[in-house]
């Protein structure tokens, strides 16, 4: 799951816009004045998962339960 999940962030362009987002923040601030957390908190308001993204997740987590409690009722 989590291969797929960067693979989706990644075609989605969600990691670009991050990493953008993240720039544009450093460049404001400036890179000696800023702390991660600030960042983290910019980053995480400004940029949400994609729905689609969490759908496709969701579905795949969801068929990989259903395939566990499958196996252990046989």
């Amino acid at each position: 799951l989590k291969s797929l999940l960067v693979k989706k962030l990644r075609d989605s362009g969600w990691t670009n816009n991050v990493k953008k987002r993240c720039g544009e923040i450093i460049k404001a601030e400036g890179a000696d004045k800023i702390k991660i957390s600030q960042l983290e908190d910019a980053v995480l308001s400004y940029e949400m998962l994609p729905e689609e993204v969490k759908i496709e997740l969701l579905q795949q987590i969801s068929d990989s339960l259903d395939s566990i409690i499958s196996s252990k009722e046989k």
